[in-house]
This record gives structure tokens, sequence and C-alpha cells, in this order.
């Protein structure tokens, strides 16, 4: 039986994602994500992750503050909702960025 790519790959940055906000190396929102990847320093995102129904004002904003800081974007196959329950929130939450080096690069790995 062949595996459904999208049900993996949900899986997996699930996984991902849970595991830098058990860290605490994580940016919830897009107000906060675009923020720290404008402002640099240590809660910079090292990869910024969008759900795939965000609004198109929120997928503008943080494509544009991507490309222009040279931040990674990964194009989530999850839902808002679904983003606002891995990082604990009892809201949809559109975007989160990922601080942490190692799990950014799990991501980027798995998702270009």
């Amino acid at each position: 039986m062949k595996k459904d790519n999208s049900t993996e790959a949900a899986k997996k940055l699930t996984a991902y994602i849970g595991f830098a906000k058990k860290s605490g190396r994580i940016t919830v929102g897009s107000a906060l994500t675009v923020d720290g990847i404008r402002s640099g320093g240590r809660k910079t995102p090292l990869v910024a992750v969008c759900a795939s129904d965000a609004s198109k004002n929120t997928k503008s904003r943080i494509e544009n503050s991507c490309n222009y800081y040279e931040v990674p974007l990964v194009k989530a196959p999850i839902t808002c909702e679904e983003l606002g329950n891995i990082v604990g929130k009892g809201t949809a939450v559109s975007v989160v960025g990922i601080t942490d080096m190692n799990l950014a690069d799990a991501i980027l790995k798995y998702f270009n």
C-alpha cells in the first residue's frame, strides 16, 4: 500500500514544530515571526512555516519578509487550526518561525 505523501509530510512537520515548541525555539503568529525576521538576533527564525489556508495578506507579508531577509519559507500541508493545535493555542495560527538550527535544517531537508 502506497503512503500518502501529504499525510506523511504533515506528520513530520507536526513532530518538528512540536519539538521546537517544547524547547522554546519558536515564534508563533505572523506578526512575531515577521518581527523576528526583521530584528535579527537570537530569536530570528531560521525557517518560517506558513499554513496552507493562511489569508492572502498573511501569505504575501511573510513571503515578502522571507524573500527580503533570505529566510526559507515552507508552505505547510496543514491548516491554520492544525498549526494552532500543534503550538498549543486554542485558536488558528497562520505562521510559525523555527529558531533552532537543527530543527530548521531537518525541516528544510524534508520539505525542499
